[in-house]
């Protein structure tokens, strides 16, 4: 599965709308405008499944997701790919560090098998 992107509920619209201005190659999507947002303040579970069912990898600040998430020890993690953003380099209101960091993190991988891949984005060195 190439590497497509959405964008969870700790991420501001403007990073996607930033990314497409500069990358329009690269299929970006904020929680707020994807499925007309009927995924904002959905469970994890639910919101996972979906962007799995439209090939989408998750993009998200919140860390706290791990935690309930025993099946990323079973083998058996039933998500797309999820993208956890390092808040110590990336902080929340830093879009252009963001939006840097995602569009490198595309070119140098976009093409790899993202299926159940966890990644954690630092910023740029």
């Amino acid at each position: 599965m190439r590497l497509a992107l959405l964008l969870d509920e700790n991420v501001s619209p403007v990073v996607a709308e930033r990314m497409r201005a500069q990358r329009p190659d690269i299929r970006i999507e904020s929680i707020y405008t994807w499925r007309d947002g009927a995924y904002v303040s959905a469970s994890d579970d639910a919101l996972l499944a979906a962007a799995r069912a439209d090939g989408l990898v998750l993009v998200t600040y919140d860390i706290r997701m791990l935690s309930d998430w025993s099946f990323v020890f079973s083998g058996d993690p039933p998500f797309a790919g999820v993208v956890f953003v390092d808040s110590d380099t990336i902080p929340l209101g830093n879009f252009g560090g963001l939006v840097r960091a995602l569009i490198e993190l595309w070119d140098r991988h976009a093409d790899e098998d993202w299926s159940c891949r966890i990644v954690f984005l630092k910023a740029r060195a």
